[in-house]
């Protein structure tokens, strides 16, 4: 049996759903086909890269992407580059006004993004950095491109923004005085409209470097061609990628106020339909639902990865220096396990101060050298400060290693029930060395029979999942239990 998704316009509420034609049913067949109709597709594509200050490698190449995908799903697509603000005003009005009753509207932009006063901006390529009171006279107000999309007859408006980029507009002085407003700030979303960002507010996103895209932009097109998702589902799914290839750096998000249900490519059984207004129903559309971000992509990882991201971790943490504590700090603060975990690893080992040469002590004849680096500022309290926070947030890297601390009795008093509790959620999740660990501390701490054939057990079903030297790291004394 077909189903029927009816999308309402925006300014109005019709039930969402009918199953094959019951609803119509209802209704005379000539006043249900005039209402109930597929919605055209409209797309406008906004790149700016050529700035005079921070210029952009990557906006050309995601506008391109983005064009190549919205046309490969059905939309009229317009595009423009490199505009001034008094472009983005007159582009943005036009294709508004131009909307048909009852379309789907999507605006993609790239470029450079800012914040001021809790406002945001999307910036021109002429703009110059003076002052914060002269920037929104010279910046281009995000709510104004909202407000277009509003009051336009269009059903769905769908507004993505690749535009939270590292802003060269901002002092260096006071980059870390107030890190709650790097990035684009929490904005309320109109009736009937889907926001995507390309990262969380108070974060700044990856231009791409190396890469001919942004790292979002690119995901975004792989999810947007994926048949038969939800519009939320696609979006979580892309937020999901994004914070797993950049260890939680970034974290895109959305905000919606749809109340119908949307997919870019329907199921087989499913058609997208656009109902016109019904003046006996008035009641206005005003569910806003912001989605709460995953915070646990972590826990979808396998085998091998676990142990990638276990290194990443700790090269991040051995190269970390003293002036990168602010925004990693903000990070984690604002529940970032990764940021936690990486500094609770630095602060073990003190923050790189500098290098400097030393004699190689193992070929003095031949006058070699090498660069020695310099660690001040070490803490236990703060790592472990740190470690247990991310513990307690469920992330494994941490509750395995701060188990760890406790078995070991490094920094802190021995406890065997505690390092051992540690351990055991931290194996909970698909992480080998974790399960690795606990059946080598368990039979450590007692070492029976039973114990013995665990370990054994462990050994066998985890130690396929690792390469040999990430055994090796564990130090794991193996013993193979008597027949």
């Amino acid at each position: 049996m077909a189903i029927n998704i009816f999308i309402t316009r925006k300014q109005y509420w019709l039930p969402l759903v009918a199953v094959g034609f019951m609803c119509l049913a209802y209704m005379p067949v000539s006043h249900a086909e005039n209402m109930a109709k597929p919605p055209s597709h409209h797309a406008l594509v906004l790149e700016n890269d050529a700035y005079a200050i921070g210029a952009l490698a990557n906006p050309a190449h995601d506008a391109e992407l983005i064009i190549k995908t919205l046309t490969k799903l059905g939309f009229e697509v317009e595009t423009a580059h490199n505009l001034t603000r008094d472009n983005l005003l007159t582009i943005v009005r036009q294709f508004s006004d131009k909307l048909p009753a009852g379309a789907i509207a999507v605006v993609y932009y790239a470029g450079h993004g800012m914040q001021l006063q809790g406002d945001n901006y999307l910036i021109p390529i002429d703009m110059q950095p003076t002052s914060e009171q002269s920037a929104a006279l010279k910046a281009y107000p995000l709510k104004m491109l909202l407000d277009q999309l509003s009051s336009a007859p269009s059903a769905v408006n769908i507004v993505i923004l690749d535009a939270c980029r590292n802003n060269p507009f901002r002092p260096t002085a006071s980059r870390y005085r107030d890190l709650s407003k790097m990035g684009l700030a929490k904005i309320s979303t109109p009736k009937g409209t889907i926001i995507a960002y390309s990262t969380a507010p108070g974060q700044y996103a990856a231009d791409g470097v190396g890469n001919n895209n942004s790292l979002y932009t690119q995901i975004l097109s792989e999810e947007l061609l994926r048949p038969e998702q939800a519009i939320e589902v696609t979006f979580k799914n892309v937020a999901d990628r994004v914070r797993k290839k950049t260890l939680d750096d970034q974290a895109p998000w959305y905000s919606t106020s749809l109340v119908d249900s949307f997919y870019f490519i329907p199921p087989a059984d499913v058609s997208i339909l656009t109902l016109a207004p019904n003046k006996n129903q008035q009641q206005a559309v005003n569910a806003r639902n912001i989605q709460k971000q995953s915070s646990s992509w972590y826990l979808s990882l396998h085998g091998e990865e676990w142990a990638e991201l276990e290194h990443q971790i700790e090269q991040r943490a051995a190269h970390l220096t003293k002036d990168e504590i602010p925004q990693l700090s903000h990070r984690a603060d604002n529940g970032n396990v990764v940021a936690m975990t990486t500094l609770a690893l630095a602060y073990q080992e003190g923050l790189q101060e500098g290098r400097h040469s030393q004699e190689n002590r193992y070929n003095q004849a031949s006058h070699y050298s090498y660069d020695a680096v310099t660690r001040a500022g070490a803490s236990n309290k703060k790592s472990r400060q740190w470690l247990l926070k991310a513990a307690k947030a469920g992330f494994p890297i941490a509750q395995r290693l701060l188990g760890e601390i406790y078995l070991l009795a490094t920094t802190i008093d021995f406890d065997s029930n505690t390092g051992l509790s540690w351990l055991e959620q931290a194996a909970q999740s698909d992480y080998p060395l974790a399960k690795l660990d606990l059946a080598q501390r368990q039979y450590e701490t007692d070492p029976t029979s039973e114990n013995s054939e665990k370990l054994w057990s462990s050994i066998q079903d985890q130690g396929m999942a690792l390469q040999g030297e990430m055994l090796k790291k564990l130090q794991l004394f193996y013993i193979k239990p008597h027949s």
